[in-house]
């Protein structure tokens, strides 16, 4: 469709200028349409028939001398006579009413021309210019669907069992150890500690895979997770707070799910000696050897793993210089906040001594 002025596309009783692509802002008021009729050539009233111009050549009629006038003023003004009554009016011409008309309604250009200058304005001069924004532009904005920005994702389910992968290891350990009776099966307690690395390692992949999935262009790679949960969750947590502004939290829940086992492993020391048995093993014989040393007595004891749990007795064997050997009970207590050997029963060796 042609640039120009039609009705208003809203139903509203005014024009708008069509720049041949859209709707501008510029409106006018709605006019009736201008015909222009065709001009009728009148009569006078006091016409004479031409056979009497002969006796009044010397005196024009009146139409003539009107017509005389209207080029000599250059008067806007048309006369016309009512054939019924005979009354002579006069008229505005159509053909000013018609200039005028296409004079406003002339298209907006963003040319700037002073109020002196002829010519079309400037589209914020110009007659048909709203004061104010459009109307169209103004339902436009008021009935846009409201767009919230698009909001990536950050947290995946594997990177949440990357940061509690310690506490799920505490839980784990406290079932073998206290259901299961397996806290003294060592090959069994080292898998079960190191095992989960390599599992992170596939964690670390899939959350990548993820990230990507989700828009993230720079998606921390799985190979930090070779620096253990830690390594992966910092680096992760820089990539994805650069691109979403948060990623921190996983790595705050490490931090919690390793202060529970640091906790548990107060609470429940067992945790430490299925890790560490020789080295208990060891410290319980010191012990052992120190409170019979209180006693006045020097022996030397073996004791084999010590119990996981909290009131538990085994058997350190001790040996004498002949050769032979007796039997100490000790039990496994809690004291000042961590654990101490007790010695239940010395043997008849060091009680006979």
């Amino acid at each position: 469709m042609p640039a120009g002025w039609y009705p208003d596309p809203l139903g509203l009783p005014q024009l708008r200028w069509w720049d041949a692509q859209a709707w501008t802002e510029h409106t006018s008021e709605a006019r009736a349409p201008i015909v222009v009729q065709p001009a009728t050539r009148l009569a006078y009233a006091d016409d004479e028939p031409e056979e009497h111009h002969a006796f009044r050549e010397d005196f024009p009629s009146r139409r003539e001398q009107r017509e005389r006038e209207r080029r000599e003023n250059g008067d806007l003004l048309e006369a016309s006579i009512d054939t019924e009554t005979g009354i002579e009016r006069e008229e505005l011409s159509a053909q000013p009413l018609l200039d005028m008309t296409l004079r406003e309604l002339e298209p907006p250009v963003a040319a700037t021309v002073d109020d002196f200058t002829p010519g079309p304005k400037r589209a914020s001069a110009h007659t048909n210019a709203a004061p104010r924004a459009s109307t169209l532009s103004a339902l436009a904005e008021e009935l846009a669907p409201q767009r919230a920005p698009k909001q990536m994702k950050t947290y995946t389910g594997a990177v949440w069992a990357i940061a509690l992968m310690p506490a799920l290891q505490l839980i784990v350990a406290i079932l073998l150890i206290t259901v299961f009776s397996l806290g003294n099966n060592l090959p069994l307690m080292l898998l079960f500690l190191f095992g989960p690395y390599l599992i992170v390692l596939g964690l670390a992949a899939y959350d990548r895979l993820v990230l990507q999935v989700w828009g993230h262009a720079r998606a921390a790679s799985a190979w930090w997770a070779l620096l253990t949960e830690p390594g992966y969750l910092i680096v992760r947590a820089i990539r994805t707070f650069g691109q979403t502004g948060k990623g921190f939290a996983p790595l705050g829940g490490f931090a919690g799910s390793l202060g529970a086992v640091l906790a548990g492993m107060i609470i429940l020391p067992g945790l430490l000696i299925s890790v560490l048995p020789d080295a208990f093993a060891s410290e319980a014989e010191r012990s052992v050897q120190a409170d019979a040393s209180a006693l006045g007595v020097d022996i030397a004891v073996t004791c084999p793993a010590p119990p996981l749990l909290i009131g538990e007795t085994f058997t350190c064997i001790r040996t004498m210089d002949n050769g032979e050997t007796d039997s100490v009970a000790v039990s496994l207590q809690r004291l000042n906040g961590w654990i101490s050997w007790q010695v239940e029963d010395w043997g008849p060796s060091v009680m006979g001594f």
